[in-house]
């Protein structure tokens, strides 16, 4: 059975993302289709403490 994110999740998750723009003043919205998690995780090691990665079901999010 697939997953399904409760109301109470997309809340929280739409707080984070509420708070962290308000927090930074550089967000970057891109779209990872065809992307290998390899190359994401890449990218994530290499933006570690420098920002913030979230992500999303159809939209990854960097703030910077």
């Amino acid at each position: 059975m697939p997953y399904q994110a409760k109301p109470k999740d997309k809340k929280a998750y739409g707080a984070k993302l509420v708070k962290l723009i308000q927090e930074y003043k550089t967000i970057m919205l891109i779209s990872v289709n065809n992307v290998g998690s390899n190359q994401i995780q890449q990218v994530r090691i290499k933006l570690r403490n420098q920002a913030e990665i979230m992500m999303g079901k159809n939209v990854s999010c960097f703030v910077l």
